[in-house]
C-alpha cells in the first residue's frame, strides 16, 4: 500500500489522496485514489537506476493491478490479491 500511495505523491504530482482497502472472504482490494491527472506514467527501472522497483513488486504480488482516469482527472489505481 505505501508503495502505491508514494507513487501517487511522486508521480501524480498531490498530496491529496484517498486510500481504501477492503478484505472480503480473503480477497484484499487496495485503491489510491489522486486528485489530479498525472503528469506521466512512473517508468520501469533501468539497470542501475535506484527507482521504478516498487511497482514491479506490486505486480509481481498482486493478482490484478488496474489503472483508471476520470474524465476529472482523477487517477484510481486498484490492486487485488488473496490473502
Amino acid at each position: 500500500m505505501s508503495e502505491l500511495v508514494t507513487n501517487g505523491v511522486l508521480h501524480g504530482g498531490t498530496e491529496d489522496i484517498v486510500v481504501n482497502a477492503d478484505d472480503v472472504c480473503g480477497r484484499l482490494t487496495i485503491q489510491v485514489v489522486t486528485s489530479r491527472r498525472p503528469e506521466g506514467l512512473p517508468a520501469f527501472p533501468r539497470n542501475g537506476d535506484g527507482v521504478g522497483r516498487g511497482l514491479r513488486i506490486v505486480a509481481a504480488l498482486c493478482e490484478c493491478v488496474n489503472t483508471h482516469t476520470d474524465p476529472l482527472g482523477r487517477r484510481t489505481v486498484t490492486c487485488e490479491m488473496n490473502v
